[in-house]
């Protein structure tokens, strides 16, 4: 790794470190920068704004983690890569309540300066498409379908977890793990 890819990459550490420890509306760039090592100026050497900061943070989290569990392993049967999904979703949603604030809160920015949207879509048809072609080696009548269907779920799950957790009602994620892998895992 060349010096100039591991300043990068310990900047977007230290920013999701600060994101995920309060939120990315309470993070400062000088907040960044200090906990990287760096001077403000050389973080803006390779982000142009906290927002690029942030959204290219959060697309080498999630890609490079998405990435690696999705596409690392390709003998690995469709129908046991939606299950180590389902586990992925559920222990990301239990362990990173923060993350799907900071998902919104980058979207969010996003459509207000109305940047970046394609990266976000090309980012999701990615795994999208994955997901679809598992469906599809399973004989799904809609792949399609049922690939969106199934990653709403997550979503939505991962979503109303959080909200709950903030307000201290305690779900039962085993019940509802089981119901999901019921529900869009064919036996």
């Amino acid at each position: 790794m060349s010096d100039e890819s591991s300043m990068k990459e310990r900047i977007m550490t230290a920013a999701m470190e600060l994101f995920m420890a309060s939120s990315y509306n309470k993070v400062s760039i000088s907040e960044i920068a200090k906990k990287a090592g760096v001077s403000k100026g050389g973080l803006f050497h390779h982000f142009d704004s906290k927002y690029d900061l942030a959204v290219k943070t959060l697309f080498w989290k999630l890609g490079s983690e998405l990435g690696e569990f999705l596409h690392s392993q390709p003998d690995i049967k469709p129908r046991e890569q939606l299950m180590m999904l389902v586990e992925y979703s559920f222990e990301l949603a239990a362990s990173n309540a923060n993350l799907a604030r900071l998902i919104f809160d980058i979207y969010e920015e996003a459509m207000d300066k109305k940047v970046d949207l394609k990266l976000w879509t090309d980012f999701l048809e990615v795994h999208m498409n994955h997901i679809e072609g598992c469906y599809a080696k399973l004989g799904a009548a809609r792949p399609k379908a049922k690939a969106l269907l199934f990653m709403a779920s997550l979503d939505g799950i991962w979503l109303y977890q959080t909200m709950m957790a903030a307000e201290g009602v305690p779900l039962d994620m085993d019940e509802i793990k089981a119901e999901v892998i019921d529900t869009f895992i064919p036996s």
